[in-house]
């Protein structure tokens, strides 16, 4: 299983190392009850949140979940992203009346380009996941494009919410390879949690917009990177069980949706969203348009949530000790 889930999904050649840490953590996820495993993952040391543990993890949640096959339900393999993409061009016009119908406009970073790879986050940035995504994008032939939620209010309980005003930064790099991380403080989360301060409208001291100061770091990682901003349409939908329907509807055929719903970075917490707002939705829009989005796994471990600084915006790609077996 170890074996054909890392070839399959990663095309990654698969080491005997790798094979010998996976198939320790397997035993340990086999014999441990889910509810007890969930609540108390194992313990993520450093660096040595390596693939084996990722692969472990990804079967556990992609093939132990209820006895179903979560990843062929849900997910495509990469390889196959363009090409599925590419044969479904006769939906795009379907997908747009659809929203014209729901009384929305269609983003136009879709409407105007092909072969597009997208992400949906609250601020377009550029943390380690973001160039994981680019990396992804790029290797399955897709334009990498970021969809956002600006107008979204901060909190300080979501943990990607938090670092948008106090990012974790990789500063360089210590001479065994770990990265030296320090924290930047761009603006008060108190404050903005007090004052249920939209996204857009939060302000670093020297006056600059945080999302302004984002954006900056993405196009320095990845110059011209698209982004859209379809928060008029999230705003009129309120919840996400609202919205996530049109969210989703973008993966149908002018896009390939990068995102992982039943891990990721939120883990456990993470649940309860997916079995009640994303599943539902995805059920929907395949009932609408007769065939389901395109998502393709976005891959997770904890490095991913450090953020590139800017002095090293052009060295990102060389980052082996984060990015690991994606720069192989």
């Amino acid at each position: 299983a170890a074996i054909f889930f890392l070839q399959h999904h990663t095309g990654d050649e698969v080491h005997e190392k790798d094979l010998f840490r996976g198939r320790c953590f397997l035993r340990r996820l086999l014999v441990i009850p889910q509810s007890r495993y969930l609540k108390k993952p194992f313990p993520q040391k450093g660096l040595f949140r390596c693939r084996a543990h990722r692969a472990a993890t990804s079967i556990f949640h992609s093939y132990g979940r209820g006895g179903g096959i979560v990843a062929q339900r849900f997910y495509i393999p990469m390889a196959h992203a363009r090409g599925m993409l590419e044969g479904r061009a006769v939906l795009r016009e379907s997908v747009e009346q659809w929203w014209a119908a729901q009384g929305f406009v269609f983003p136009s970073a879709f409407a105007r380009r092909a072969r597009i790879g997208f992400v949906s986050r609250h601020v377009a940035t550029a943390r380690y996941e973001d160039c994981a995504f680019i990396l992804l994008a790029e290797r399955a032939g897709l334009c990498p494009v970021w969809s956002t939620y600006l107008r979204d209010r901060f909190v300080t309980h979501s943990p990607v919410k938090a670092s948008y005003v106090a990012p974790k930064v990789v500063g360089g790099f210590s001479p065994r390879g770990f990265p030296e991380i320090r924290k930047i403080v761009l603006a008060d989360s108190q404050i903005c949690e007090k004052e249920r301060t939209p996204l857009d409208r939060i302000l670093l001291g020297s006056g600059e917009a945080m999302v302004a100061w984002h954006r900056r770091l993405l196009q320095a990682v990845y110059p011209g990177a698209w982004t859209t901003d379809p928060s008029d349409m999230y705003l009129a939908r309120g919840w996400a069980k609202g919205y996530y329907p049109l969210l989703l509807s973008l993966a149908v055929a002018h896009g390939v949706l990068f995102e992982d719903f039943h891990g990721g970075e939120t883990g456990e917490g993470l649940m309860r969203f997916t079995r009640e707002v994303f599943e539902p939705a995805f059920d929907a829009v395949a009932a609408t348009f007769g065939v389901a989005p395109m998502l393709v796994p976005l891959p997770w471990w904890r490095e991913l949530g450090y953020y590139v600084a800017h002095h090293r915006a052009d060295q990102w790609r060389t980052d082996r000790s984060i990015l690991k077996h994606l720069l192989q």
